[in-house]
Order: structure tokens, then C-alpha cells, then sequence
């Protein structure tokens, strides 16, 4: 039984003004039978073999020896037959690069193909030229109306692409590479010339009462992108329509109100929002923040600290930045979100989207290469944990950001060790050259000389004018049982030990040297720097106990040779006199030096339960971390899994966070 035809109509591009013919196929007949029909239809049959039959909606090629019925063909558009594809040679300062070229398309479509497969989007700057493979010969100047497979035999053809010539026009070309799509999505035909939007920094082109701060085409593509396309295959993988990207660049900058809606594709609003970031400038993450991030990443293993940190440099940027990532980040993850159905799970996404974020000041293709792995990470972190990216939360720890310049060993409990290269979060910066700060997680001190500062996050508060110290007391007259004693050269010497002596368990009940607190500078607080900041006191007062301690014993064996010195010289006035005073003053200096001996002991034993409290401190910080991780997780998970259960034909979008700061 013979199968049952169907009627379709198929495009010939390139052959006049979008012609097309009424061509009646069957299911049963194979790809190669088509084409003869289609080739004998429009007159093609001496080239067959360069052309193939596509499907007008998706692009996508009916494969040689494959049945139609192996493809949707009764709700396509139609078909169009055209050149396939050719491996071509492509020359672009003096490297070549094979690339599949469609010579079907106008020579102003190619051009822009090929320069954004070059990452030089800018076509407006460029042409080229055809060269024969087969003896060399440079071609005729490109028509860019027409269609390349009307200029060059696809087979045996070269292009050479270069810059266009200053000096009499040799590339000058004429306005053929707007599409013809442009005034289905201009509204406005208004141009303004000082509209210019893309290659612009983000500062001049954002305006906080128009789009929340947004570029145009930022909030216009991604708005969308949101309501038709989250659950499209390939979205920001499969390229769209370059010339009618192209054109709505070029209407963006004219000042034109764009509809994006209106475009033939969803991925041509794809591309145009990959195109906008690209031409920035400087990227989201401005060049400042490039090598703070990569040690980031390097340095700090533990994902809940690293996106803390994260969070604050996040804060640190410039607002139109941070607008633009808070509307990027939750978008993307909405994205994700849906990689089941559009096939784009999160390393497709960071991919994507990575370099035209995060990218470093140097453009060669080394520095590219080996920054790579490091950016997509971090975006993937970034649009993993974007909840606590984009929170609305004010950094009130720390006031700079520095990098290690050499590796520090900290020689105390009280100082933060660190390697080269090592991120410091800086919370107090002193003229004496010991800063304070945490890295990975550890709070210390170190010395100022070992880093070097490189991101501002806030102005430390101004210090105290230090009030003049007063004046020091006259000295209090000396006892005048020391005048007595001075008749007798041994009582003198014994007097003035004992008077020694007497001073030096004085200086006790002076008050304490305590340290600067960094916390009562308004540099922020936090209970763990707060904690080691009183250990630090602790510790110095049980040092300068011990060293009373050891003075202390000092003078008391002195003292004690003295007196049997005077024993021995038998000298009636000091045995009778002196030796008992000396007695006196002995026994009360031993009694001191217990008393003394004790306290030690007693700081001692709170400086050791200090420290112990301290490590367990440090244990239930990392495990209420580990826990926040886990919970992110498993809500993630939930909230998933919700709208699964609540899927009633449409998928149920929540909604990403409100990203307005006061």
C-alpha cells in the first residue's frame, strides 16, 4: 500500500527574494529522493551534491539514507534547501581555523558568524575576501548582499578576514548586514546618538530610576527569557539568528525601543545578552577583583567560609555591578533549575556565563587557559549558594582585603599563620605594624609587612587624640629608719636591699597595661575575636606575675647572703639591731613570693581552661557550618521536589529574591 503524501513548501535561499516552491512528498521517501524533487523544482540539479535539505524552525539537517518519516515535519514551517555546510578555511591574522560555513546566507551573515566564532563582535570593522584554493587567485570583491554560494564555489574557497582598509575603500561596506528582521522588533524608529548601551561601562548606562538600575537589554532579555524559556533545550548553547542579533544590538544603540519579544528565536535573545556582557568593558566582577577571587579558591577549601567570603568582596562593588549580578545570579539559577529538560546543567551554565563575569585583565590565550577551571568554579559556587550572595547584609567585621606576599608561622595562639598567596581579611590596620584579620576561618595577629592590601571594603573609624599623660609624682621621701640605719655601713647596705625590695612589691598594685581591644575601634565584633582578645590579657598578666615571681626570689637570696654576712662580721650593732629588722623583712618577702606563687599557679590554671574553651569553640563552628551546608542542601532538595508535586502542565517558577537595598 502506497504511503499517503503530504504537501509542504520549501525555500530555496539565495535564490531571489525568498523564494519558495509547493513540493508533495510521502512518508516513506528518503532524504535523497527529496532533494532530487527539490533540485529538480528550482532548477539546482548540477548541484546536487552541494545541497541539503533543513528544517525552518529548528535548523536542524535531514540526514542522507534517514526516512521523512523520521522527522516532525507535519508541524514545521517547512523545509529549505540550501548549501549544506562546508568545512572551510579561514584565515584571520595569518592563522587559519576550519570552520562550517553556510554559503547560503548573505556574505554579511557569514561575516558575522565568523567573527563571533573569532570573539570579535564588532563586524562593522571588518571584512573579507575570497581566495581559490586551487591556484590562489584572490576572487571578486564580496557582494554582501547577495549569498556567498552566489561568489565563491564552496568546495575549493578560502576567506580571508581583515580589518577594512582606510585608504580608498577596498572593504568600505554598505548597511546590508542589518537584518530583515529589524523592524518587526522596533517600536521606536527614534534613534538618539547618545544612547550607545553596548561596549559602554556599566556606570553610564545605568540609571537607578529606569529597569532597577539595569541596562535596557539586561532587563529586557532576561524578563523574557524568565516567562518563555527557562525549559527550552540548548537555551545559551545553541546560537541564534546572527544577523538579527546584530541588528537589535545595533537598534539598542541607536536609542530604538526594542521589543525583544518580538525577536524569531528565544536564543536570539540568548545571544544577545551573552553579546551585551561580552562587549563590557571591564566584566560584573570588575579586573580589580580577578586575582582576590582566584586565591580565594586556591587558598580556602571549605565552601560555607568561602562563600562568606564571597559575600562580602560581592559587597565591595561598584552598585551598577552589583545590581547586575543580583539580577543574573538568581536567573541563572532558575536556569539550572530546569537542566533536565533544557539539557543545561550548572557547569554548562558557568561555561557560559564564567568568563563574562570573572575574567582577568590579560587577554592572552595562557592566561585564558589557565584561569579557566578557577573561574567556572566559582561560578558555579556563586550560582549554587546566589540566596546568601545576593542577601541584603552589611559587612561590620572588616575593612580592607589583603594578599600575602610570603608565608607567615604565627608564634603564639594569639597570631594567625598563613602561606604566600593567602587571602587576609583585614579588621583592624595599626601604625605599630601588627594588623589584625582572619584567614580561612582563623583570626590573629601578623605583621603588616607580610601582605599587601588590595580591595578597600570600608573606612576604619577615626582613633582617639591620645590625652597628655600627667605628670609623674615627686618621689615619696624614704622611710627615716633608712636615715637611722645609714650610721652603719652594713645597716645602710641591708636598708637599702630591704627598701629595694619594698619597691618592687609595690609596682603590684599598679594597674594593668591591658592590650588595645581592635573591637572598641568600631571595627566590628564578633564573640571568637572578642574571646581571643581576652586571652591575650590573661596571658600577659601571667607573665608579668612570673617575672615579679622571679625577681622576687632574686632579691630574697641576696638579701639572704647579706645577712650572713653580717653574721659573720660580728658586728655588735647590726647582730643586735639590724639582724632582727633583717629577719623581719625576710620572712614577710617570702611570704609575698608565696602569695605570688600561688596567684601563678591560678592564672595558669584559667589560662589552660581558656585555651581548651577556646578549641571548643572553634569545633562547634565548624560543625554549625558544615550543618548550614547541609540544610541549603537539603531545602534545595525539598523545594525541588514541591514543585514537582504542585506541577499542574506549567511548571511553577518561584520567584528570585528581591535584590532592592536601601
Amino acid at each position: 500500500m502506497a504511503s499517503k503524501k503530504f504537501i509542504m513548501r520549501v525555500s530555496y535561499p539565495g535564490l531571489g527574494e525568498s523564494p519558495f516552491k509547493t513540493v508533495a512528498f510521502s512518508q516513506s521517501m528518503t532524504v535523497e529522493e527529496a532533494c532530487e524533487i527539490c533540485a529538480s523544482k528550482g532548477g539546482l540539479k548540477d548541484k546536487i551534491d552541494e545541497y541539503g535539505l533543513s528544517i525552518k524552525d529548528s535548523g536542524t539537517w535531514l540526514k542522507a539514507g534517514d526516512t521523512l518519516d523520521k522527522y516532525p515535519l507535519q508541524n514545521c514551517a517547512g523545509l529549505e534547501y540550501k548549501p549544506t555546510p562546508k568545512k572551510t578555511t579561514v584565515v584571520y591574522e595569518g592563522e587559519e581555523k576550519k570552520m562550517d560555513i553556510d554559503f547560503s546566507l548573505l556574505g554579511s551573515d557569514v561575516l558575522a558568524l565568523i567573527l563571533e566564532a573569532l570573539g570579535e563582535p564588532k563586524s562593522n570593522e571588518f571584512g573579507f575576501s575570497l581566495i581559490s584554493e586551487t591556484d590562489g587567485l584572490k576572487g571578486p570583491s564580496v557582494d554582501y548582499q547577495k549569498p556567498l554560494i552566489d561568489q565563491a564555489n564552496p568546495s575549493n574557497t578560502k576567506i580571508v578576514v581583515k580589518k577594512k582598509s582606510k585608504i580608498g575603500g577596498i572593504f568600505r561596506r554598505t548597511d546590508s548586514h542589518k537584518s530583515r528582521r529589524e523592524s518587526s522588533f522596533v517600536t521606536n524608529a527614534t534613534p538618539s546618538s547618545t544612547s550607545r548601551i553596548f561596549g559602554v561601562p556599566l556606570a553610564q548606562v545605568s540609571h537607578p530610576a529606569k529597569y532597577g538600575g539595569l541596562p535596557a537589554v539586561v532587563a529586557k532579555t532576561i524578563e523574557f527569557l524568565e516567562d518563555t524559556s527557562l525549559q527550552l533545550e540548548g537555551i545559551f548553547r545553541i546560537s541564534g539568528n546572527q544577523s538579527e542579533v546584530l541588528a537589535m544590538k545595533k537598534a539598542f544603540d541607536d536609542g530604538i525601543d526594542v521589543n525583544v519579544r518580538d525577536c524569531s528565536s528565544p536564543h536570539c535573545a540568548a545571544g544577545l545578552l551573552k553579546l551585551y556582557l561580552r562587549d563590557l568593558p571591564e566584566p560584573v566582577f570588575t579586573f580589580s577583583f580577578y586575582e582576590i577571587f582566584i586565591a580565594l579558591y586556591g587558598t580556602v577549601t571549605n565552601e560555607a567560609v568561602r562563600v562568606t567570603y564571597y559575600k562580602i568582596i560581592v559587597d565591595a562593588l561598584p552598585t551598577p555591578n552589583r545590581l547586575l549580578l543580583f539580577r543574573i545570579l538568581p536567573f541563572l539559577a532558575n536556569v539550572v533549575k530546569y537542566a533536565e529538560v533544557n539539557k543545561m546543567a550548572i557547569h554548562n551554565v558557568a561555561t557560559v556565563f564564567g568568563p563574562n563575569i570573572l575574567r582577568s585583565a590579560d587577554n592572552s590565550a595562557m592566561a585564558m587557559i589557565q584561569g579557566t577551571a578557577a573561574v567556572n568554579a566559582i561560578t558555579c559556587d556563586m550560582i549554587q549558594n546566589y540566596e546568601e550572595i545576593v542577601e541584603n547584609a552589611e559587612n561590620e567585621d572588616f575593612i580592607s582585603v589583603a594578599i600575602a606576599l610570603y608565608k607567615y608561622e604565627g608564634k603564639s595562639e594569639t597570631e594567625v599563620s598563613f602561606g604566600e598567596g593567602a587571602v587576609v581579611f583585614v579588621t583592624k590596620e595599626d601604625t605599630a605594624g601588627w594588623w589584625e584579620g582572619e584567614v580561612n576561618g582563623e583570626f590573629g595577629f601578623f605583621p603588616a609587612n607580610y601582605v599587601r592590601p588590595v580591595l578597600q571594603l570600608q573606612k576604619e573609624p577615626e582613633k582617639p587624640v591620645a590625652k597628655p599623660k600627667p605628670k609623674a609624682a615627686d618621689p615619696v621621701e624614704k622611710d627615716t629608719s633608712a636615715k637611722q640605719a645609714s650610721s652603719s655601713p652594713a645597716a645602710a647596705s641591708s636598708s637599702a636591699v630591704a627598701a629595694e625590695v619594698k619597691s618592687k612589691i609595690e609596682v603590684k598594685s599598679e594597674p594593668k597595661k591591658q592590650r588595645p581591644n581592635p573591637r572598641a575601634s568600631g571595627a566590628g565584633g564578633g564573640s571568637k575575636q572578642k574571646f581571643m582578645a581576652e586571652l591575650e590579657d590573661l596571658k600577659t598578666a601571667a607573665i608579668q606575675e612570673a617575672m615579679k615571681n622571679a625577681s622576687l626570689e632574686t632579691l630574697v637570696n641576696n638579701m639572704a647572703l647579706e645577712l650572713e654576712e653580717l653574721k659573720k662580721s660580728g658586728g655588735a650593732q647590726s647582730s643586735a639591731g639590724t639582724g632582727g629588722d633583717l629577719k623581719a623583712t625576710v620572712t614577710s618577702l617570702r611570704g609575698e613570693v608565696k602569695a605570688l606563687v600561688e596567684s601563678n599557679s591560678k592564672l595558669s590554671k584559667e589560662l589552660a581552661q581558656t585555651t581548651t574553651s577556646l578549641g571548643d569553640m572553634k569545633k562547634q563552628l565548624d560543625g554549625l557550618k558544615q550543618q548550614e551546608i547541609e540544610l541549603k542542601r537539603d531545602l534545595k532538595i525539598v523545594q525541588f521536589k514541591c514543585d514537582k508535586l504542585t506541577d499542574t502542565g506549567e511548571k511553577v517558577r518561584r520567584p528570585p529574591p528581591s535584590i532592592n537595598r536601601p
